[in-house]
C-alpha cells in the first residue's frame, strides 16, 4: 500500500487488485404476466443482499419495489427469487 500526503491529510491508495463480485441470472420463468421467477447465482466471495428491484415493460412503464425484503445469497449458491409486478 502506498501512502500519499496531501493538504495535511493522509490518503491511502491500494495497488492490490480488488476481487470481482458478480451476480448472474442463470434462468428465468414467467409464472403469470405479473409474476417472474429468477434463478440468481452469487459468483462472488461474500453474501449479497437483494434490497430493491425495478422492472420496465415493453411500453416503457416502470414497476419498482424499493423496500423489498429480498433474500441474501451466500457465495457460490444459486437461489430462486420471485419478482411481483402489481402495476
Amino acid at each position: 500500500m502506498q501512502q500519499l500526503f496531501e493538504s495535511k491529510s493522509l490518503v491511502s491508495v491500494s495497488t492490490q487488485p480488488r476481487p470481482k463480485e458478480t451476480l448472474s441470472v442463470q434462468s428465468y420463468q414467467f409464472n403469470t404476466p405479473t409474476n417472474l421467477t429468477l434463478k440468481i447465482f452469487n459468483a462472488g466471495a461474500s453474501p449479497k443482499a437483494l434490497i430493491a428491484y425495478c422492472v420496465k415493460n415493453s411500453n416503457g412503464s416502470r414497476y419498482a419495489n424499493s423496500s423489498w425484503p429480498g433474500p441474501t445469497i451466500p457465495p457460490a449458491v444459486a437461489i430462486s427469487v420471485n419478482i411481483l409486478i402489481d402495476g
